[in-house]
């Protein structure tokens, strides 16, 4: 790019900072080495040495160019030089002895131009590498890339106003300079010790001089990308601007001051605006990025003072913002309406503070995981705003007071971990979105204000505070997160001139969870979500400590969701609460979490929300969601303008007695009446009210029909697997019984619970199979039978409270394995008496699934047994059937037992009668013959009909807690049976049956069982 414009256009050389290319004209020296100065115009060419003379009008100085030497209105070529020039000024350190310098006069411009790897050292007091003095004509000094300028006393390079608008002074280094002074800036005045300045020194008007007097036009110094700028004395900063003066920083430029001094202050970059003469102010541009560090304590990394003193990240030449990746070590401040913007990307880091006082503005733009590692600081109307983006980081505290400001944005996973703070009218607010993250605390005191916007996915965990009028603002939409509680005061509210103010306002789905007792002035929930803070234990309810939420205004549910926990049991329990100053609105659905409650039956509930005002809101059961202790279901009602959580069963209401009719008086008679009866008898006692009634959870029906079921299904008797028995061996002809047998049967089973509010229906399918193992007589006409079986059952059961419409599915599956024997008296013919006993091992996967809540898993296992005898009588044949009687009785003992079972929501859940003695019995009536048709084909039938009284010793039950709950109906038990068994040949039997039985309380059982044999 070209570097000259307006009245530089006279340099007849280009040069770019950037590319790092300087054309330069013919040569005409090359190589020399010189003592003195040298003033004259002309090209020296590379490789020059130049040391200053100690005598002269300017001895000490290396190169001076004064335009008064020239012809007036000569814009030739000024000195040039090519590379490798080497300058250092006499032996004889006079003051003011700088490398080079120029001081335009007589209205003519002037330059110098100077290769690259350029080597200027001043050694003398105020000595500077390049000054650019107060003139009336444009000066310009530029200097190539790698260029090493270092001072013993006084300034590396300086640029002054001239005395008139149309002046710039101007001095250019290319890329990779090394700037180095020693010296102390003591002041404003001197400013000796500065590694770059551009303005003027702060003079008064003392002398009458011209130079005191005015201060005009344009100073201007441009530093190249990766030069570096190490300034080592008191109070000598590294970059300085003021009354107008412009420094401009390449990218990757490199700022440091070294001085340690207790009172040193040495800022990286300083601008400020002029305060005698010339009240304008200074600026400093950076290109890109930059390295800034200060070792002093008092000393500033970057500092503006002043109206329009500014330092940014700025292209001119473009008026466009520029970004870079900084690394600033030290604190920055803005005062005086001074201003600090800068665009920081690429992982760039800030450690120090920030601080903006009366009015300054400090602006900063961090990307692509870029941090700041200290405080920000507002006061007197100062305005802080820094916006984070791509993952980057603040960490520390951010403060406004005495009307101050800071502005906070995190976007896209950037984090805050810190705390924000307002006081005495400051504000502070911060904007968060998509997933960004803030950890720390929010406070607002004395009138005060901070406000927190959370969208996206972000989270706040924190607490909130506010007092003194001060007023907290939360904002949350689109699955933010808050975690942390608030407290606006007292729950006096707004009556307590102590308390401030803390609104919250949730939307589409974001979260609070609510870590302790919180106090809010309005709250408006949105359909999102409240949690109020589990206790460590949840099966703790002793050391459960409950939080409370106070809203002193107005509460508006709006479809939201409170999650609250409480010790699940009588009216005295204890529980989270809303508490409602205001007056409610909206729906809110409520989510109860049961601490380790064992469920109770309530009277008047327990409370969990209380309202003083207006009580329109309404709260309920979230859809699909449950409260449920023990065998204790409850429900949320509203008595008066509060709400509470019920167990018991409400009653219906019951019609008052009708008065009754007065008698009518006798009718007048002749004479006066008789006297006064007796007076009305005594009023009778009003009834007592019936105890109140829990509403029983339906589970409890699946934890009894399972166990039922698993107890009952692999029953057998005699006749389901005894087919016909006998039959003669064609091989041998001798009488034997060898033979493998399958049953299978399915059954349906309906019962009710001893409350009457649970009724549960179960379908049952069972399958065994078995066969003879042995068998012999013992004298010829008895014969036993020794076999082994085995089976698969499974149980589905539905149970529904008829109460609160709820249901529950309980699901059992298992096996067995077992033996059985029998006896028969007379084997020939079937007559006389039988004994058949068995015992069986059984095993079961066991689920009970409630509605709404989670699926529980357990098992059952053990032992049943079977002793059964009966008598078979043959009434009578004819020539084609017989008929036969068979009373029969039967004794099972069921050692079926579940596994003690905790459920999900902690309940203990216990199966009760396992050890029942099942007592049957009936009497069986059936027919033994065959059609006509199968003369000569071994078939034969027997259908029957079957009379049976079953009694249970035990109710199977449960018990969930404290509280048991049985089957009911099933203690006796008729059962009537009809089917068909036969022998289709030989070697296969077949048969089949239908039974149905009945209990009270409306208990029954229908079965459909099919039989097969095969002889072998």
């Amino acid at each position: 790019m070209s570097l000259y414009r307006k009245n530089l256009s006279f340099i007849a050389i280009n040069i770019s900072l950037a590319l790092g290319t300087l054309v330069l004209p013919p040569l005409v020296h090359a190589g020399q080495q010189y003592t003195g100065f040298i003033w004259s115009n002309g090209s020296y060419g590379d490789d020059y040495t130049i040391t200053g003379a100690n005598s002269g009008g300017y001895q000490g100085s290396a190169i001076y160019k004064n335009a008064n030497n020239a012809v007036p209105g000569d814009r030739s070529t000024g000195i040039v030089f090519g590379d490798n020039l080497v300058a250092t000024t006499g032996s004889f350190l006079r003051s003011g002895a700088d490398v080079i310098m120029t001081k335009a006069g007589n209205d003519v411009d002037a330059s110098i131009v100077v290769g690259n790897n350029a080597q200027l050292k001043a050694t003398g007091i105020s000595g500077d590498g390049i000054n650019i003095g107060y003139g009336s004509g444009s000066m310009a000094v530029i200097i190539g890339e790698n260029a090493k300028i270092t001072t013993t006393y006084g300034m590396g390079v300086r640029a002054n106003l001239g005395d008139r608008d149309s002046i710039l002074n101007l001095i250019e280094i290319g890329r990779g300079a090394v700037i180095t002074t020693n010296g102390s800036g003591s002041n404003t005045s001197s400013g000796e010790g500065y590694g770059v300045y551009a303005g003027n020194r702060q003079k008064s008007n003392e002398s009458g001089s011209k130079e005191d007097s005015v201060q005009l036009g344009q100073a201007i110094v441009k530093i190249g990308a990766d030069s570096s700028i190490t300034t080592a004395g008191s109070n000598a900063h590294g970059v300085f601007a003021n009354k107008g003066g412009r420094v401009v920083l390449g990218d990757n430029v490199t700022v440091l001051t070294k001085n340690t001094g207790a009172n040193s202050v040495a800022d990286g970059l300083h601008a400020e605006k002029g305060t005698e003469i010339n009240y304008n102010s200074g600026s400093i541009e950076l290109l890109g990025g930059a390295n800034i560090t200060v070792l002093g304590a008092k000393s500033n990394a970057i500092s503006v003072y002043g109206e329009d003193a500014i330092v940014h990240s700025y292209d001119a030449e473009t008026d466009s913002a520029s970004a870079g990746i900084f690394t600033i070590t030290g604190n920055l401040l803005a005062n005086e309406q001074g201003q600090i913007a800068l665009n920081m990307i690429d992982s760039s880091m800030v450690t120090g503070d920030v601080n903006a006082l009366n009015s300054g503005l400090i602006d900063l733009t961090m990307a692509n995981n870029s941090s700041l590692d200290g405080n920000i600081n507002a006061t007197a109307q100062g305005n802080a705003r820094l916006a984070l983006t791509d993952a980057s980081q603040f960490t520390g505290n951010a403060d406004a007071s005495d009307k101050g400001s800071v502005s906070l944005q995190l976007d896209n996973g950037s984090t805050l971990t810190g705390n924000l703070s307002a006081a005495t009218e400051g504000t502070v607010a911060l904007t968060m979105q998509n997933t960004s993250t803030f950890t720390g605390n929010a406070d607002a005191t004395d009138k005060g204000s901070v406000s927190l916007q959370l969208d996206n996915g972000s989270t706040l965990t924190g607490n909130l505070s506010a007092a003194t009028e001060g007023a907290v603002a939360l904002t949350m939409q689109n699955t933010s997160t808050f975690t942390g509680y608030a407290n606006a005061g007292t729950a006096e509210g707004a009556a307590n001139p102590d308390n401030g103010t803390i609104n919250v306002t949730m939307s589409t789905g974001s979260i609070w969870n609510m870590t302790q007792d919180s106090m809010v002035s309005t709250f408006s929930l949105n359909g999102s979500r409240l949690n109020f803070a589990p206790p460590a234990d949840v099966d703790d309810p002793e050391n459960f400590v409950p939080s409370i939420l106070t809203v002193t205004g107005n509460y508006d549910g709006d479809g939201g969701i409170i999650a609250m926990n409480t010790v699940l049991g009588d009216d005295n329990s204890k529980t989270d609460k809303l508490v409602v100053k205001g007056s409610t609105s909206g729906t809110t659905n409520m989510i109860i979490n049961n601490i380790g409650g064992a469920g109770a039956t309530t009277i008047e509930g327990i409370e969990i929300v209380n309202v003083a005002g207006d009580s329109d809101g309404i709260f309920q059961k979230l859809d699909g969601t449950r409260i449920v202790a023990g065998s204790y279901d409850y429900s949320i009602v509203k008595k008066d303008s509060n709400w509470y959580l019920t167990s018991y069963k409400e009653q219906p209401p019951v019609d008052p007695e009708p008065e009754p009719e007065p008698e009518p008086g006798p009718g007048p008679g002749p004479g006066p009446g008789p006297g006064p009866g007796p007076g009305p008898g005594p009023k009778p006692e009003p009834e007592p009210e019936p105890d109140p009634e829990h509403v029983q959870r339906p589970e409890s029906g699946s934890y009894i029909a399972n166990l039922a079921a698993a107890n009952t299904m692999f029953i057998t008797r005699l006749h389901d697997r005894l087919g016909e028995t006998q039959y003669t061996d064609v091989l041998t002809g001798e009488q034997k019984v060898t033979s493998m047998w399958m049953r299978n049967e399915g059954g349906h089973n309906r019962f009710r619970d001893a409350s009457g509010q649970l009724s549960t229906t179960g379908n049952r399918y069972v399958l065994q199979i078995g066969g003879d193992l042995a068998q012999w007589t013992s004298n010829g006409q008895d014969r036993w039978h020794l076999g082994l079986m085995a089976g698969y059952a499974n149980n589905q059961s539905k149970t529904r409270s008829s109460v609160t419409g709820y249901s529950s599915r309980g699901h059992v599956n298992g096996y067995s394995v077992g033996l059985y024997g029998t006896w028969y008296h007379n084997e020939a013919d079937k007559t006389g008496l039988y004994v058949d006993t068995w015992a069986l091992y059984s095993w079961f996967k066991n689920r009970v699934s409630g509605d709404a809540l989670q699926t529980e898993k357990y098992d059952s296992d053990g032992f049943t047994a079977s002793l059964e005898s009966g008598y078979t009588f043959k009434l009578g044949a004819n020539e084609r059937a017989s008929y036969w009687l068979q009373p029969k009785a039967q004794l099972t003992w069921m050692g079926v037992k579940a596994d003690d079972h905790r459920e999900h929501n902690g309940t203990r859940v216990r199966g009760e009668g396992d050890g029942n003695l099942m007592t049957r019995l009936g009497v069986r009536a059936y027919a033994s013959g065959h059609h006509a048709i199968d003369d000569g084909k071994d078939r034969t039938f027997q259908p029957f009909v079957e009379l049976n009284w079953i009694h249970n010793t035990k109710d199977f039950g449960v018990k969930m807690n404290d509280e048991h709950n049985a089957m009911r109906g099933a203690k006796n038990i008729g059962e009537v049976k009809v089917g068909v068994e036969g022998q289709t040949s030989k070697r296969l039997n077949l048969w089949g049956n239908v039974g149905y039985q009945a209990g009270d309380k409306g208990y029954n059982d229908t079965q459909v069982m099919m039989g097969i044999k095969y002889h072998f």
